[in-house]
């Protein structure tokens, strides 16, 4: 009748804390796995882009000015090419690659057709808009 336990409450304090520990443990878990997985897709936006520049330097140097798509494993680039008003023989290409699930990624670069040099290059990243 008088007894006065320690182990019950001990016992439950370190399950607690045992839980708790594995609940933040697979949060952790979970957040780096989404981490990779974001940097995957960025890795292969990248990929897709550097090849499909050159494939259109390759295009504009043979001197075609023809709008296209190139698709790839894991994805697809839209490339448009327009002649720009104010810089003769300089084009400006813009690069739109999306992967399959959706992530996308932009590219405009500026190409002087004379030096067969790339001038002016930048980029816009979109999420998923799922």
């Amino acid at each position: 009748m008088y007894e006065r336990g320690f182990i019950f409450p001990l016992t439950l304090f370190i399950m607690s804390l045992l839980t708790g520990m594995s609940f933040y443990l697979a949060d952790v878990f979970l957040l780096e796995k989404r981490s990779i997985h974001q940097q995957e897709f960025l890795l292969q936006l990248e990929s897709i882009i550097q090849v499909s520049t050159v494939d259109v330097i390759e295009n504009l140097s043979r001197g075609e000015m023809n709008d296209g798509l190139l698709t790839y494993k894991y994805g697809e680039v839209s490339f448009s090419i327009n002649e720009n008003n104010g810089v003769e023989n300089q084009v400006t290409v813009t690069l739109r690659a999306v992967l399959e699930r959706g992530q996308r990624k932009t590219v405009v670069f500026l190409y002087h057709l004379n030096n067969q040099r790339m001038t002016e290059y930048w980029e816009v990243t979109r999420p998923n808009r799922e």
